[in-house]
């Protein structure tokens, strides 16, 4: 095995996580809200398929038992999460024939849980606040009902496991509580996946166009892959909670695409740990780095810096290159022109970053300087296939008539770049028999500040040695 492929293989084990921590593959029910009515394939039918919004409709709320609240109590800090209360044996009678009797009459839109209102509220209010975090953080949903539980046993293990089959991301409100899909996409549990191959078993891959027959299909499907392996069963069941796949993607497409990663030539100098050269093609001409730059071919939206146009020309004529500097230095300025600069010429460019915070910066600056609608955002509430859509539509209606610049202006500018240059080459440049530019003598001059001061004319400053 190449270097190269060992190392793309270890990037893999890093993104996604096998081991029994990992709730997709050690799940523990009682950490989450199973939806006990309707039935695992109507509530997939209601929810995912008829694309309905659902509600909790209130069972029970046991009696509370007030008491005065001790200077302990008081003093307890305002911040501790609330406890979910356990129920005494009478009241746990009370509310099962409570949800027995909302079971009977119960609409299909109604889901049914085994949680007393309070509690399902308090489970409820953890999973929207991860949510929330996660979502402001890295710009990702993590909140999911799912499909299906396979309760299986590693070989050489008889530890008994459960895990989530089919993952669907969900929306849930609290006023009311309700809940409907962010998106009809349907994922096959990835870690599951992966672990099953080491048990010579290859989960089904869930059909892109489905129906309810379709869903119940699939779970034929998996119990019959697991009918000859002993205490493996595939139960009918539904879950909501938080699970967290920002690196399940990664994964699935270094799974997908290992080969095509091997022959690009930045992955495999990363990968073997050489350096890398870029091509010739790519690296822009010295005429372009120079002060001769045309002002009408260029497209900067924002202020720019000598180092920052630099760094524009060089991504724009295709060359690869790190762009280093600490908070405050312009980088969000300077891709912010780089995306500006590849638009105007007609290539396509891929913003990718670890926090959402970074994606909004420069989403915002190309808001502000009117080429945000030509930005297609597949981050957070917007990576689902109906606000996907929805940005494209406003793209194509978009008035895209420019304003016309007369040329003048242009050559203006010309002009203005010529009398800055000139400046600065003239101060810079060596002059006279000293061979020091006007720049060096200030310093040197600036330098003798407590030598005392002799005023003398020199009619001929070059000829001074």
């Amino acid at each position: 095995m190449s270097k190269a492929k060992a190392k793309i293989r270890l990037w893999k084990q890093n993104f996604l996580d096998l081991s029994n921590r990992n709730p997709q593959l050690n799940f523990s029910p009682k950490r989450y809200v199973e939806v006990i009515s309707p039935s695992c394939s109507t509530i997939f039918r209601i929810l995912v398929i008829m694309n309905q919004v659902c509600t909790f409709p209130p069972i029970y709320k046991p009696p509370s038992r007030k008491r005065k609240k001790s200077r302990s109590d008081q003093q307890k800090t305002p911040f501790k999460a609330k406890s979910e209360p356990e129920l005494s044996d009478s009241s746990k009678e009370t509310h099962r024939l409570a949800i027995e009797k909302i079971k009977q009459k119960a609409r299909l839109t109604e889901f049914i849980t085994e949680l007393t209102d309070s509690t399902l509220r308090t489970r409820i209010k953890k999973f929207l606040q991860k949510a929330k975090e996660m979502e402001e953080e890295r710009g990702v949903n993590v909140l999911y009902i799912t499909f299906g539980l396979l309760n299986w046993v590693e070989v050489g293990d008889n530890v008994p496991l459960k895990s989530p089959l089919l993952f669907v991301p969900v929306r849930i409100s609290l006023k009311p509580l309700e809940i409907e899909i962010l998106d009809d996409e349907v994922m096959v549990n990835p870690a599951l996946k992966e672990k099953l191959k080491g048990e010579n078993k290859k989960l089904p891959l869930f059909p892109e166009e489905f129906d309810s027959i379709s869903f119940d299909r699939y779970l034929n499907e998996v119990s019959e892959l697991i009918e000859r392996e002993p205490n493996w069963t595939l139960e009918k069941r539904a879950f909501i909670g938080t699970f967290a796949f920002t690196k399940a993607a990664l994964f699935e497409d270094l799974d997908d695409h290992e080969n095509l990663l091997l022959r690009h030539p930045i992955v495999r100098a990363i990968a073997e740990e050489k350096g890398f050269a870029e091509q010739k093609e790519n690296l822009p001409e010295i005429e372009e780095l120079s002060d001769s730059l045309d002002p009408t071919t260029s497209y900067s939206i924002l202020d720019c810096d000598s180092s920052q146009m630099e760094a524009v020309i060089y991504a724009k004529s295709g060359s690869s290159l790190v762009i280093q500097g600490p908070p405050g230095t312009g980088k969000s300025q300077c891709i912010s022109n780089i995306i500006a600069e590849c638009l105007a010429v007609g290539k396509k460019v891929l913003f990718v970053a670890q926090k959402r915070a970074a994606l909004d910066v420069v989403k915002k600056r190309l808001d502000n300087c009117g080429i945000g609608p030509f930005c297609l955002q597949v981050h957070s509430q917007n990576a689902n296939k109906i606000a996907i859509l929805k940005q494209i539509e406003t793209s194509m209606n978009l008035d895209t008539e420019g304003i016309k610049i007369k040329k003048g202006k242009f050559q203006e500018l010309g002009i203005l770049k010529e009398r800055l240059n000139e400046y600065i080459t003239s101060t810079q440049s060596p002059n006279g028999l000293m061979k020091l530019s006007f720049y060096d003598i200030v310093g040197r001059v600036l330098a003798l500040d407590d030598i005392p001061l002799i005023i003398s004319e020199f009619k001929d400053p070059k000829n001074v040695s």
